[in-house]
């Protein structure tokens, strides 16, 4: 059989035959159909291990069959060689990678739709986590800039004492109160009276109330004495920093106060909304790292 070859491929024969017999649990070279041959035909009468032992993998078949070649240049090369086709083929057939596999195999579509539909959501949820915030910061800053102060002075052509009748025959000298309208309620804001003075002396008044510029829509001035009763001098819509009536001027004067900004938001409907559809955001993309993936791809599966 080639036996006495000092062949590498002697080591590697012999080795198939202890892989055979433990295998098929026979010695390939002790069956008396194989001894009676001649060396030409012992390949053809050894049956390979798989035909004895069904349990056996078919894949062992070729690496055991090559290493029991008759001819040494047809079998493994080296012991090494022949050793690593033997690990490779234990590796393919492990049944605990056999088992994880079909586990894989199994659980893939609904894996595979359960991350497409948890992706969807946070994808979703990203958009409106940075739409709202980017409201947030435009309601913000955009309602930061507030009234700080309104200056009424008489036009060119004003005569306080022709044109209104003041101060009158009980005035020592008028009351002049200002008040002012936002889009934020329908009531007017009153922003202070100054006592026996004049429009043409210059009047301003100090705006404390946080009223965003943007939301500013009317002005009106009053004479507050007793002998006019609360009369309306003059009243216009803001149309700009500088604002006429049919007698006076109204100047505003706006500054930068983030205070008006969070006043606007905590108070505004809008600014509302936008603070309850971010915490729910956040509240849900918590449910999505805590809750477990299975569940929340069969919730939201479902919805879809």
């Amino acid at each position: 059989y080639g036996l006495g070859s000092a062949h590498a491929g002697y080591h590697v024969f012999s080795l198939g035959v202890v892989l055979y017999e433990s295998l098929a649990g026979v010695n390939p070279l002790e069956s008396p159909n194989v001894a009676n041959r001649g060396a030409a035909n012992i390949q053809t009468e050894i049956p390979p291990p798989s035909s004895l032992a069904s349990t056996l993998p078919k894949s062992l078949d070729h690496a055991c069959m090559t290493a029991l070649k008759f001819d040494p240049n047809q079998r493994w090369k080296t012991a090494k060689e022949f050793a690593d086709v033997l690990e490779s083929l234990s590796l393919e057939s492990s049944p605990d990678r056999a088992n994880t596999d079909d586990k894989t195999e199994a659980a893939t579509p609904q894996t595979s739709r359960q991350i497409e539909v948890i992706s969807l959501v946070k994808y979703a949820l990203g958009i409106l986590f940075f739409t709202n915030l980017g409201v947030l910061t435009w309601g913000l800053l955009a309602n930061s800039y507030r009234v700080a102060s309104v200056t009424v002075a008489p036009r060119a052509d004003f005569n306080e004492r022709f044109d209104l009748g003041l101060p009158g025959s009980k005035d020592r000298l008028p009351d002049y109160r200002l008040e002012i309208k936002s889009t934020a309620g329908s009531s007017w804001i009153d922003c202070g009276t100054f006592m026996n003075r004049q429009i043409g002396e210059g009047l301003t008044w100090t705006v404390k109330n946080l009223v965003p510029i943007r939301e500013l829509i009317e002005m009106r001035m009053l004479e507050t004495d007793i002998a006019t009763m609360n009369d309306t001098i003059d009243q216009t819509a803001y149309s700009g920093q500088t604002s006429s009536g049919p007698y006076v001027q109204f100047i505003v004067e706006s500054e930068f106060s983030l205070d008006a900004g969070y006043d606007w938001v905590f108070d505004h409907p809008l600014g509302q909304a936008v603070i309850v559809a971010l915490a729910a955001i956040v509240f849900i993309g918590l449910l999505i790292v805590v809750v477990p993936l299975a569940f929340l791809g069969d919730f939201f599966g479902c919805l879809w």
